[in-house]
């Protein structure tokens, strides 16, 4: 029960805001570093800690026989990596690729 003086949605709302501001960076410096798995039998999985430039899936899993090819984009000075099925065609792939990016920068869709 509410007992205080004031809009408690007010405050309620400045609180969401508070929570947002606090994650954004975090959600952001994630979508930043993940390696997005893009086609293939991982495809849209994040596959981190792996060395190298390609991996094959059948490392995650032994039912799996896709491989995979690191491609780093540069957009305004930040490197997004994915993981890029080497049996897809790279133009297919890059579209993929451009609609998350997009996701952060609407002028890329």
């Amino acid at each position: 029960m509410y007992y205080g003086t004031g809009n408690p949605a007010k405050y309620r709302l400045l609180a969401g805001l508070f929570t947002l501001y606090v994650k954004l960076p975090f959600i952001i410096l994630w979508i930043y570093t993940m390696y997005i798995c893009i086609g293939g039998d991982l495809d849209g999985e994040v596959v981190n800690n792996r060395e190298g430039t390609f991996f094959e899936a059948s490392e995650i899993d032994p039912s799996k026989q896709s491989t995979y090819n690191r491609q780093s984009y540069i957009v305004e000075g930040q490197t997004y990596r994915f993981w890029i099925c080497a049996e897809m065609p790279y133009v297919a792939t890059t579209k993929i690729a451009n609609k998350y990016l997009a996701e952060k920068y609407p002028y890329l869709s």
